[in-house]
């Protein structure tokens, strides 16, 4: 198993139409997180603010997964519950279009739940 040492190797890892939409997750987070520390962490791109996790991603071979981390909130499976796959975490296939807003949102109640103003 290759352990990375970056985002961007994470990123240069993969291929296609996951390469693709890793970028464009990537993106999507930088513009709504421009504060965020990037860096590996579960061996896959993960964001911080002041130390506390706001969201992770990673690909696979058929779909993008979002992750916020620990969180008691249920507020994730109601915002992307067409995506829900399991507590916290959500499912973008490749063959769809990215849902900016719904991540961007997304982002938005993680930052809250963790305290952060946006």
């Amino acid at each position: 198993m290759t352990h990375f040492k970056s985002v961007d190797e994470y990123v240069e890892s993969f291929d296609g139409r996951a390469k693709e939409r890793l970028l464009e997750m990537r993106q999507i987070i930088r513009t709504q997180l421009p504060n965020a520390t990037e860096r590996i962490s579960y061996n896959i791109p993960a964001y911080f603010i002041n130390g506390k996790l706001i969201i992770y991603f990673a690909a696979y071979k058929n779909h993008i997964g979002m992750y916020p981390g620990r969180t008691n909130s249920s507020a994730y499976n109601t915002i992307a519950a067409r995506y829900a796959y399991g507590k916290s975490t959500v499912r973008f296939l490749h063959i769809e279009q990215l849902p900016k807003k719904l991540i961007q949102q997304f982002i938005k109640t993680r930052l809250k739940e963790v305290g952060i103003d946006s």
